[in-house]
């Protein structure tokens, strides 16, 4: 179900960046991701736990477009960064994959996914912080 509602996700995040900048949108999803992660974890079944998990996982697919075109504004028409940073992306999910089944099996699925909620919140972070590329409206005054 979070595959098919990922499309629709992914282009309407990029309506969200272009209307209000990748980073806000970042903050936003990254918003979405806390709320329906910790109702997945809270939910007291697997029943309950259905729609806010497709929830979490489809907004998981909005970030990483957003992810790439804040990389693309930082990097330029450097290639070769935009590869290595597109491969790390790429190992990073499937390194955290890896970890949240591995913590699932030594202290169970809902606290492995618990923990998971830090990166919602490191999103959430990143998207409050100004770009210090970009001058503020009162620089030059």
């Amino acid at each position: 179900m979070a595959r098919i509602v990922s499309v629709p996700v992914k282009t309407g995040a990029g309506h969200l960046a272009d209307r209000y900048g990748a980073r806000r949108t970042v903050q936003g999803l990254g918003g979405v991701l806390l709320v329906a992660g910790a109702l997945w974890v809270a939910a007291p079944s697997a029943a309950l736990g259905a729609a806010p998990a497709v929830v979490f996982a489809a907004s998981v697919s909005g970030v990483f477009p957003l992810a790439n075109l804040l990389a693309l504004e930082a990097l330029g028409d450097r290639g070769a960064l935009l590869g290595t940073y597109r491969s790390a992306q790429m190992a990073t999910g499937a390194i955290a994959a890896a970890a949240i089944g591995a913590g699932a099996a030594t202290i169970g699925l809902r606290a492995s996914l618990a923990v998971t909620l830090l990166a919602p919140v490191g999103l959430v972070a990143f998207g409050s912080t100004r770009d210090a590329r970009v001058p503020s409206s009162s620089a030059g005054s």
